[in-house]
């Protein structure tokens, strides 16, 4: 297993904390991590009952799939940029070699019909895995919920419970403008950012292809 980041501080938070919560993407390695890290405890499925935590009893940590800097340490860091921009940091996708065009279909079936009906009532999941696919090509653009809404035929108010929806299950972030990029926005937006999602245009011809560096920096954090 690749040593993760947050590994020391979960234990540090199980010494003082009577419950440490680990939540975060589907596949992103929760439970190999809590399982490798307190081996000896046992385990129990908690994800279908209605349970109540007291505030302030519990650490609550947020697990992604890899950082640059765990694939580095583990010398899995892919050599150039197409290349992991086209793998993306899913743990499955370095510890059983699948291939991602054969994952990430997958991932996404069963995140519409799993994670996303656990989330809220989606009439129409078809049209919100083409939403999926709609916000992942427009990773840092200006957010535009009427364009989205056009596309789709569904109105502003909808996109926005949607984009909620991503946001709540570790897909997706807005980047908020700085002062000086509200003036030449002229208007209140922020940039989608999609966290480990794997683009779905050829790298090497992706709008964004040209703002990113690679090799990245030590220690970057993506």
């Amino acid at each position: 297993m690749i040593p993760r980041v947050l590994g020391d501080k979960l234990r540090s938070l199980a010494e003082v904390f009577p419950v440490v919560s680990v939540t975060g993407p589907r596949q992103s390695g929760k439970t190999t991590l809590v399982r490798a890290l307190f081996p000896h405890y046992a385990y129990v499925n908690l994800e279908n009952l209605d349970d109540r935590l007291a505030a302030g009893r519990v650490a609550i940590s947020h697990l992604m799939p890899f950082s640059v800097p765990e694939l580095e340490r583990a010398r899995r860091l892919p050599d150039n940029l197409d290349d992991f921009l086209f793998t993306g940091t899913y743990p499955v996708l370095y510890d059983r070699k699948v291939s991602p065009t054969d994952y990430f279909p997958s991932y996404i079936q069963t995140y519409v019909e799993r994670d996303v009906r656990s989330i809220t009532n989606v009439g129409d999941l078809s049209m919100f895995q083409r939403f999926v696919k709609l916000c992942a090509g427009r990773v840092g653009q200006w957010l535009n919920l009427s364009g989205i809404g056009t596309e789709l035929g569904i109105n502003y108010k909808t996109v926005r419970s949607w984009i909620s929806i991503l946001e709540a299950s570790f897909h997706r972030l807005s980047v908020d403008p700085s002062p000086s990029q509200f003036q030449q926005a002229c208007g209140e937006a922020a940039k989608a950012v999609f966290l480990r999602y794997r683009p779905t245009l050829c790298p090497a011809r992706h709008s964004i292809r040209g703002a990113v560096k690679y090799p990245l920096s030590p220690g970057t954090d993506l």
